[in-house]
């Protein structure tokens, strides 16, 4: 005759095959936790203005969690490989697609357009991610080839335009790009990952025209409080 203790075994091994499936997997019925954050107080600005050369304009010290719309325009595109420009973060290179980076590599150059350029200031610890949008978008997974083997096709109407985070342009030239969203890859452009600011710090968001057609685009920002 089974034991009771037995009994009690088989009666909770039984109820759990029975029962487990309502609780599995366990968080299945929780929210996502971006559909659960506060929204951010936002600004939207329209024809924002835009300079090449110094720290851009001005978005302030920013005081507490807070999203911006930027509507702009990219003039005179071109990139010049072999220019100089601030120094560019390096990225892995995986040569043979295994999965595994067996290299690691920077960008080498600097845009031979206008740069349109917004600083803000972080008067709280903060995250700042960005994502960039444009008209004349790339119609498939990637943007129009950089060098085109002919005047027309994608390459007569399709935009690239390039995102990136970098320090305060200063006249000793020692600026560097804090983050950068890659080239001719990707419509919208993103830094999901963003960079961590603490208070006081200042980032300079960069948008550049990589090649082709000027466009209209809107600059997307978000700084989260840590």
């Amino acid at each position: 005759m089974p034991s009771k203790r037995f009994s009690l075994a088989l009666s909770l091994v039984l109820f759990l095959g029975v029962s487990g499936c309502d609780f599995w997997p366990l968080f299945e019925h929780l929210p996502d936790p971006e559909s659960v954050r506060s929204p951010l107080p936002t600004v939207e600005i329209n024809e924002t203005s835009t300079s090449s050369s110094e720290g851009g304009q001005p978005l302030g010290e920013i005081a507490q969690g807070q999203a911006f719309i930027l509507r702009g325009r990219a003039e005179n595109c071109g990139f010049t490989p072999g220019a100089q420009g601030p120094s560019w973060p390096a990225h892995p290179v995986d040569s043979d697609g295994d999965g595994f980076a067996e290299s690691s590599r920077a960008r080498q150059g600097w845009y031979s357009g206008e740069v349109d350029r917004y600083q803000l200031t972080a008067g709280i610890a903060a995250r700042l991610t960005s994502e960039l949008w444009w008209a004349n978008a790339p119609q498939g997974p990637e943007n129009a080839p950089y060098r085109p083997d002919a005047a027309d096709g994608v390459w007569s109407t399709e935009s690239d335009l390039d995102l990136f985070f970098q320090t305060v342009p200063e006249a000793t030239g020692n600026t560097v790009v804090l983050g950068d969203s890659g080239v001719s890859s990707r419509h919208p452009e993103a830094l999901p990952a963003g960079v961590v600011l603490g208070v006081g710090e200042t980032v300079v968001v960069g948008v550049a025209c990589h090649h082709q057609l000027a466009t209209d685009y809107e600059l997307r920002l978000w700084l989260r409080p840590l």
